[in-house]
């Protein structure tokens, strides 16, 4: 589709303009000054010196040592009173101010100016071209806006005249290919990013500087590959975080961003954070999750930054019984204030941003995914249903090995070496209503779905202490009701007995917590497990 453009209203094709008349070029023999391959441009020009958009270039003409004869149809507005004439260099491609054409009337004019004295002249900045028809991509960036890749050319962008972004000059493109690259497509576009246009191909990454000022004949863009390992799925999986935001490495180490950057989902399957020549992997917490991402769907990869609560959410699609056509159906989240992945499964969204109201400054909408339904738009973290139905909520810990107790000493070393009966888990859970949690309990070597070895129910009812006066008389409202505040936590403690009396016996502990979905929200505070170490078991076999 050729790009279209929103006037508040209704959608629109943007086209070329043909306001200003286009100059139709011929060889006059005469001697002259012209050496070269020649095109023009015109420029309607009204009594206010508005400029119109820029005429459709002329044709090409080859002239050595000769003068140019051009022609056009006299502008049918009224109101226009003369032309701007530009012309190419002799061996370049931008155009640059000739001469002014007096009269709308005139329709002719003999082009004698050196190539010399019109370099010091202006630079169109009204071609007047529409974006390349089938732009996939368009991203502001340095006063202009830039398109994207087409079918026919997958890994150039155009950029547009300044402040003009409906105008697109036919030379006014960059193409991103080396030998590396054949093949390669532009997967995304982020522009002003430490003062560069950041393009991501599939599997590379390159960065744009420069002003866009004309120096010798050339625009001052210059192109730079990355170090970057990898490109993105996406232009909708790039996300730019905040400096300080936190992820654990490869080797498990907690690191702190010292800057603004940029993450995106690859197609290797992870999620990276860019500085803007190097690469890093941050999703190494959730590398088995992400491993099952369907390659053949990555273009629907798509996320959303929830600036509120700190996290950015990836939404993906991953394996489904209909096979590889498949929508988004999971979800990734990076909080990036903890340093920490959660995993959201059974999220079918199509389609997430962010908007803001008269009365919040985000709401976090997405679209559904399953075409049996469709046309669903949700706001995400209100309420507990989705489409009438409840949502589940469950925290999983990773394994529990304990510690032992050294902390005046060293720090706290992992007990892996030696088995533990597991005892009782003493919980404190923060709810705004009555919620009933369901907590289970299993090996160490389970996975994220393995039915427990015990389970238990636990009300959390947030009771309160009415409000009383000095004298130590209640307030009560009008319909004389106690008005109460809500203690914030509960703390509950559950006996991990299994369901034939025994305990979960094992190098290590998982825990699980799901809700009832029935009513309001909760959040786990903190926990302490009770276990007893068991003697034996020192020494691992490999």
């Amino acid at each position: 589709m050729a790009p279209r453009v929103w006037n508040g209203s209704s959608l629109a094709t943007v086209a070329a303009s043909g306001k200003s008349p286009t100059i139709t070029a011929a060889v006059n023999t005469a001697a002259g000054q012209l050496n070269g391959s020649y095109t023009w441009k015109m420029v309607s020009l009204d009594a206010a010196e508005a400029r119109s958009p820029g005429s459709v270039t002329s044709n090409v003409i080859q002239l050595q040592n000769e003068k140019a004869n051009l022609s056009w149809t006299a502008d049918s507005d009224t109101d226009i009173t003369g032309y701007e004439l530009y012309r190419t260099t002799g061996t370049g491609t931008n155009y640059y101010f000739v001469t002014f054409i007096d009269g709308r009337t005139t329709t002719s004019y003999t082009d004698n100016a050196s190539d010399l004295d019109i370099l010091e002249h202006r630079l169109l900045e009204e071609h007047g071209d529409a974006p390349a028809t089938g732009s996939y991509f368009c991203e502001p960036h340095k006063q202009r806006l830039w398109w994207g890749r087409t079918d026919t050319n997958p890994r150039r962008v155009f950029w547009s005249d300044p402040g003009t972004p409906d105008q697109v000059g036919a030379h006014n493109y960059l193409d991103f290919t080396d030998q590396s690259s054949v093949g390669d497509v532009v997967t995304g576009l982020v522009g002003d990013f430490e003062g560069m246009l950041v393009v991501f191909l599939e599997r590379s990454i390159w960065t744009v500087s420069g002003t866009g000022q004309i120096v010798s004949d050339v625009m001052d863009w210059v192109r730079t590959k990355s170090n970057a390992v990898i490109g993105a799925v996406s232009h909708r999986s790039i996300v730019q975080v905040p400096a300080g935001a936190v992820y654990t490495d490869a080797s498990g180490e907690q690191v702190t961003t010292p800057r603004v950057m940029q993450a995106y989902f690859t197609p290797l399957g992870d999620i990276r954070l860019f500085d803007g020549n190097n690469d890093v992997i941050i999703s190494t917490p959730v590398k088995n999750t992400l491993g099952t991402a369907l390659y053949a769907q990555r273009t629907k990869v798509h996320a959303v930054h929830d600036i509120e609560n700190g996290h950015v959410i990836w939404f993906w699609a991953g394996p489904t019984t209909s096979g590889d056509d498949a929508e988004c159906n999971q979800a990734v989240v990076w909080n990036y204030r903890w340093g920490v992945w959660y995993v959201w499964p059974d999220m079918p969204m199509s389609a997430s941003t962010t908007v803001e109201t008269s009365s919040d400054t985000q709401v976090v909408l997405t679209g559904e995914a399953q075409t049996s339904k469709g046309g669903f738009c949700y706001e995400f973290f209100d309420g507990d249903s989705f489409d009438g139905s409840d949502i589940p909520a469950r925290w999983m810990t990773k394994v529990i090995y304990g510690t032992d107790n050294s902390w005046s000493v060293r720090a706290p070393q992992q007990l892996m070496a030696f088995t533990k009966r597991f005892r009782w888990l003493d919980i404190v859970a923060e709810a705004d209503s009555d919620v009933t949690l369901t907590v289970e309990w299993m090996s160490g070597s389970a996975s994220d779905e393995a039915v427990g070895r015990g389970s238990a129910s636990k009300s959390i009812e947030p009771l309160g202490l009415q409000l009383i006066t000095s004298d130590g008389n209640g307030i009560d409202t009008s319909e004389s009701s106690n008005i109460t505040v809500p203690y914030d936590s509960v703390q509950r403690i559950i006996n991990l007995e299994g369901t034939n009396g025994d305990f979960v016996q094992d190098v290590g502990c998982r825990i699980r917590i799901s809700d009832d979905a029935q009513n309001g929200s909760w959040s786990l505070e903190g926990m302490t497990l009770g276990y007893q170490v068991l003697p034996g078991a020192t020494r691992r076999l490999q």
